[in-house]
């Protein structure tokens, strides 16, 4: 006797079907990505970097009295006793004797998704440094940007601070993390194990649930990167929130300012909530000024000639003061220090006269314009003005800062 046994017809298209469950909006392209970066944005996380022109691409201020063209990017003579910003969002400060230089640069091998880096360049020394002294690469960053942490309160998340450092000489460097009060530290080393070459330093910061940090437009935080410091400086309390004022590092601290042949260079500076480091995240170019910008611009003519925005229109005004208005390109920070920048004056226009001027007579701001009144010629009150901003002797550059 034969036995058949029959089996149903199996459809492996089909039971391939029977799997594919529903993955959301942009699920299956999440599933695809090659990395959390693209996944992070896919769903809109937005920013993840709260540093600002991390890779010191954008450099707004080149046309500083201080500054020179050298190479491929503006360099900055950085003096004893100078405390400013420099590239966009960076404040470097000398408390030395010793002088060095600071630049923006592309000539050198760079880490991947990078284009640019800071090079600091030590051209004159100070070889013994007084016990309060020091010099530090830092930024400020603001509260709205930093609350997402949750410092101060119960719900505070750990940071990772991450960058590329290339040293020329190797040794123990570090900085410092510190509330706008500058009374509560988190100070942290990274090591350069071989000379001129780049490096990956990652840091992990504990969160921080008992102090004041600002989460409106005022300073959040400040991230330092030392130099070099005097002993009042120097702790042993490494990678712990405590209170006091130091910079660095007891640990074999290295002396930037002890050699004229010794260079730092840093790219990719990134700090972000969560206890990975990420790759550095890249920003459009225009994404990066935008951000720059909420804190500084430029508008007008640097130089004589005729690269300028050409004729800068106002009213009359009713006066011999005629009434000159702004907008800015992005809501800044605040309502901003305005300074007019020119050789020795700048031109006003109205009617069929001229005035040479020298500063504005009264200016009225707000976070997204201003209002600047600026003497005309006499006899001219209720004439159209304007200021020829780009060409003669009589140029005009005016700078707009709401900095931290």
């Amino acid at each position: 006797m034969v036995i058949r046994v029959s089996k149903p017809e199996f459809n492996l298209r089909d039971k391939l079907t029977q799997l594919d469950r529903p993955v959301g909006a942009f699920g299956s392209q999440m599933l695809e990505s090659p990395n959390r970066n693209e996944a992070a944005h896919m769903i809109g996380l937005g920013r993840r970097n709260l540093l600002i022109n991390g890779g010191f691409n954008i450099n707004q201020r080149k046309y500083s009295s201080r500054t020179s063209s050298s190479g491929n990017g503006s360099l900055y003579n950085i003096t004893g006793g100078i405390s400013e910003y420099q590239f966009d969002g960076w404040n470097i400060n000398n408390n030395t004797t010793g002088v060095f230089t600071a630049q923006n640069l592309s000539a050198v091998p760079l880490p991947p998704e990078c284009s640019k880096y800071l090079e600091l360049a030590c051209t004159t020394t100070d070889t013994s440094l007084g016990s309060t002294q020091y010099a530090q690469v830092a930024q400020q960053i603001e509260g709205y940007t930093f609350q997402q942490a949750g410092f101060g309160t119960r719900h505070a998340k750990p940071l990772t601070l991450s960058f590329y450092h290339r040293h020329s000489v190797a040794g123990t460097y570090g900085g410092v993390l510190r509330n706008a009060a500058a009374n509560y530290n988190f100070v942290f080393e990274y090591t350069q194990t071989a000379e001129d070459v780049w490096e990956k330093a990652v840091i992990h910061i504990h969160p921080e649930t008992t102090q004041s940090w600002d989460n409106t437009n005022g300073v959040a935080i400040r991230v330092s990167f030392s130099l070099c410091n005097g002993s009042s400086h120097i702790t042993s309390n490494v990678g712990k929130w405590f209170s006091g004022t130091y910079y660095h590092t007891s640990n074999r601290q290295m002396n930037f300012m002890n050699n004229t042949n010794n260079r730092m260079r840093f790219t990719a500076m990134q700090m972000e909530v969560g206890r990975d480091a990420t790759p550095f995240e890249y920003l459009p170019m225009q994404t990066q000024m935008a951000l720059c910008q909420r804190y500084y611009w430029e508008w007008g003519n640097e130089s004589n000639g005729s690269n300028g925005p050409g004729r800068w229109v106002g009213s009359g005004n009713g006066a011999t003061t005629p009434l000159f208005g702004i907008l800015f390109p992005h809501e800044m920070r605040a309502g901003p220090t305005i300074t007019p920048r020119y050789n020795s004056s700048f031109n006003v226009y109205q009617g069929n006269s001229t005035s040479a001027q020298t500063g504005f007579t009264s200016v009225t701001t707000s976070p997204t314009s201003a209002r600047i009144n600026i003497n005309g010629p006499s006899g001219h009150g209720t004439s159209s003005a304007w200021v020829d901003i780009g060409t003669g002797s009589g140029h005009l550059l005016i700078t707009f800062s709401a900095e931290l």
